[in-house]
């Protein structure tokens, strides 16, 4: 007698397996997940723009985002690219939770770059944003203002 084919009739785990209330209740909450813009970390993706009066500045700048609550919630940091442009990363991984963050800019150190200090810090910084559940795509902050833009 063959062990195999007295535990299991062929296609059986299979069919368990990928029935199709399996198959569309996992469809459901996949796509719930991918629609409410949260990822399994509970991040969402957060980009932007960092200028000075409306032009990109001179690179060597680092934007962090401190949560305003910091009960136990992570920093989440951006390096600003040669354009202007951050993505937010809370490490290891891409996006920030939801919630509220005081916004200030670091100075990678050795690359020149000159910010006004009232941004140096979360404490004096003068921006602050609310993340949603669904993320932020174009977040655009400019030294020359003390709000930030949601476009």
């Amino acid at each position: 007698m063959n062990i195999h084919s007295s535990v299991f009739t062929t296609g059986t785990l299979s069919k368990r397996l990928f029935s199709r209330r399996r198959v569309a209740g996992f469809s459901l909450l996949l796509a719930t997940g991918l629609l409410s813009g949260c990822s399994s970390t509970g991040l969402v993706p957060v980009s932007g723009k960092l200028l000075r009066g409306g032009k990109v500045p001179e690179s060597g700048f680092q934007i962090n985002f401190d949560p305003v609550s910091l009960r136990g919630e992570e920093r989440a940091i951006a390096g600003m690219q040669l354009d202007g442009t951050f993505k937010l990363y809370t490490l290891p991984n891409p996006g920030v939770k939801p919630g509220e963050y005081f916004v200030s800019i670091g100075i990678v150190p050795l690359s020149g770059a000159k910010r006004p200090e009232r941004f140096g810090a979360a404490r004096t910084t003068p921006w602050k944003v609310t993340v949603p559940n669904s993320g932020i795509k174009n977040l655009v902050l400019d030294f020359e203002k003390d709000e930030v833009v949601v476009e």
